[in-house]
């Protein structure tokens, strides 16, 4: 028996003994049975049933993972993570005392400790045990005969958010055109996997569009009519006043930013026997679009220039209120990062076993989803100054004012920025990285 089948006979021994309940489907599992696909995960409405594994601790669930007799294939493999050793700190402190780097370091040592060489993170088991394992990590397993995915009624595993979830049967079959879909942690492990150019792949979720600011700010009222001056017996005793000045415009409102992908989840295969070809790729989901700014308001009219009385001479008219600037475009989400997606087969008996990449282009053809960033909102369109108010011409009547008087416009709003594209996932096969 080798490495790969004597892993999975052992941990389905393991799942036998410690498991709180045998809920294992015996007839075949066919997604189309379910309008939306199936679901694996303790909050979906699948009616499936899964059983309970308790961990107490990371060396228990190392060896349900990968464990080290798989992880030292081909000398080791790709899967290293570039660990520092740990440091252990003195006294009592909680995790909220621990540096970014230091809880980065963790997370990275995680993933080495239970999918790569443990050895390589051996300093780092005191405080895995202590951060991940305060309580027993509960995690469900579903186990069934056989499953047949089929096309356009995909199989998705785990859910954001949530612990792992693991598929423990004998035949998975991916029909032509069919799904299976990660959206959590998850664990595959099948005596056979069979594929009829299926495509299995982890995807985060979209980040949402930001709605667009429509429409424009307020106008800016127009200004008071200048006052009449008041004449003497000989002349004028007060001189017209001048009209006022037009408000300004309102600023349009900025967009909001397009919120951000969420990261693809990690995968792990653990399969006996593969046939055909097997699609894979891991994206976190793209970015959403920021919003786009709202316009600038108009500048209000001056007020129209005071009449000539007798004595006194006319007033000037009021300026025009500037117009206001458009609102800046919102920021585009950041794509997420795709999970690491980790495959164990034995290659003697899978002699034409293909598995092949999708590109970032392919992948959005077929789910929408590359990990992208969000595009940028457009600014706003600047408010226009107001017109300078009225004047009078020399036969008393009201006329348009010089140029001179209206108001300026308002700035043009600026776009907002793209956002980042996310890394995609990591795809690891017996150990060696294959893109």
């Amino acid at each position: 028996m080798d490495v790969i089948s004597q892993v999975i006979e052992e941990q389905r021994e393991y799942f036998k003994c410690h498991r709180d309940g045998d809920y294992r489907v015996g007839s075949p599992i066919l997604t189309s049975d379910y309008p939306e696909g199936l679901h694996l995960n303790p909050k979906g409405k699948s009616g499936i049933q899964p059983s309970y594994l308790l961990f107490r601790n990371i060396d228990e669930l190392k060896q349900m993972c990968v464990p080290d007799q798989l992880a030292v294939m081909n000398n080791g493999g790709d899967l290293n993570w570039g660990l520092k050793g740990w440091k252990e700190k003195s006294g009592e402190y909680t995790e909220q005392q621990l540096s970014p780097l230091e809880r980065a370091d963790i997370c990275h040592a995680f993933q080495q400790y239970i999918y790569g060489d443990s050895r390589l993170a051996e300093s780092y088991r005191d405080i895995l045990n202590r951060l991940y394992f305060q309580e027993p990590m509960m995690i469900p397993v579903y186990s069934a005969g056989k499953v047949v995915v089929k096309k356009g009624h995909p199989l998705i595993l785990g859910d954001e958010g949530t612990s792992c979830t693991v598929l423990d049967c004998n035949e998975l079959i991916v029909e032509q055109g069919a799904e299976i879909i990660a959206h959590g942690e998850c664990q595959v492990t099948a005596d056979k996997l069979e594929s009829e150019s299926g495509a299995t792949f982890s995807i985060g979720r979209n980040g949402t569009n930001a709605e667009d600011e429509t429409g424009r700010a307020a106008d800016g009222s127009k200004g008071n009519d200048g006052g009449q001056g008041r004449d003497s017996k000989d002349g004028c005793d007060v001189k017209a006043r001048d009209a006022d000045r037009g408000a300004n415009g309102d600023n349009g409102k900025n967009g909001q930013n397009g919120t951000s992908g969420t990261n693809g989840a990690g995968v792990e295969y653990k399969v006996k026997q593969m046939i055909g070809t097997h699609y894979v790729f891991s994206y976190g989901g793209n970015g959403g679009n920021g919003g786009n700014g709202k316009d600038g308001g108009n500048g209000g009219e001056g007020g129209d220039a005071a009449k000539p009385t007798g004595h006194c001479a006319k007033g000037n008219p009021g300026y025009g209120g500037k117009g206001g600037a458009g609102g800046n475009g919102g920021a585009g989400g950041n794509g997420g990062n795709g999970g690491k997606v980790v495959i164990y087969f034995s290659q003697e008996e899978s002699p034409d076993a293909r598995i092949q990449l999708l590109s970032p282009d392919e992948a959005e053809k077929l789910k929408g989803v590359s990990g992208r960033g969000g595009l940028p909102g457009k600014g706003g369109k600047a408010g226009h100054g107001g017109k300078g108010g009225k004047t009078i011409d020399d036969k008393g009547n009201y006329v348009p004012s010089e140029a001179k008087y209206d108001g300026p416009d308002g700035g043009e709003g600026g776009n907002g920025a793209p956002g980042t594209p996310g890394i995609p996932g990591e795809v690891y096969v017996n150990g060696l990285y294959i893109g």
